[in-house]
């Protein structure tokens, strides 16, 4: 991502600065996070008791292994794409920019954060399925992925999410049709840099999922 790279003019002038555009009010900012709280607590309980609903152990496990698979490919998979929209996004100049970062904010918002929790839930139902075998004696692969997830929790709030919000800051006042302010510079470095940390750990995770390692 370049510090000074001029976007295409807009016809009619420059086009509004990111706060003309409304926010979406409150509550449905936290629709997704309720939504996978409920998810969350009901994989928890289909875990535990889903045999109850006459359903086999082993239906009740392939169940949440497979809603746990899936909604860890959409939520992680997703976010491979930022590190490639990112650099073409400044390339494009400031609308273009501040749009991206707009739509990656969005994405951990409403994708990323929500499914990591029903990952974590459904994982919980799998532990807590009698077909694993893993409530009494839980495998060090399970540990190290708890763990990467906790990592990665960590660092998306901590580096990732300020660092965003602060590129957005910078961008506010600046012309759509204008260069990209050099104080861009660092910040898209750390976000490219964390971009990778997380990419990693989203690796690691999933070959943990999939290859279950004999690891002690």
């Amino acid at each position: 991502m370049t510090a000074r790279v001029q976007a295409p003019a807009h016809a009619g002038g420059e086009g509004a600065p990111a706060s003309a555009h409304e926010a979406p009010g409150g509550a449905a900012r936290a629709l997704p996070m309720v939504a996978a709280l409920a998810l969350s607590a009901a994989a928890l309980a289909f875990g535990e008791w889903g045999a109850d609903l006459g359903l086999s152990e082993l239906n009740v496990y392939k169940v949440l292994r497979l809603v746990h698979v899936v909604v860890a490919v959409v939520a992680f998979g997703s976010t491979f794409g930022i590190p490639v929209l990112m650099p073409l996004a400044g390339r494009g100049g400031v609308a273009t920019l501040r749009v991206a970062l707009h739509f990656a904010e969005q994405l951990e918002e409403k994708i990323v954060v929500p499914g990591s929790l029903l990952v974590a839930a459904t994982g919980g139902g799998l532990i807590l399925s009698d077909v694993s075998g893993y409530q009494d004696d839980l495998p060090a692969w399970i540990v190290v992925s708890i763990a990467l997830w906790v990592a990665a929790a960590v660092i998306a709030f901590t580096v990732q999410n300020p660092a965003v919000k602060r590129a957005l800051a910078v961008l506010e006042g600046a012309a759509d049709n204008g260069p990209v302010p050099q104080a861009m510079g660092p910040i898209a470095g750390r976000l490219d840099r964390v971009g990778k940390v997380l990419a990693l750990l989203a690796i690691l995770s999933l070959f943990l999922m999939t290859w279950r390692p004999g690891l002690w």
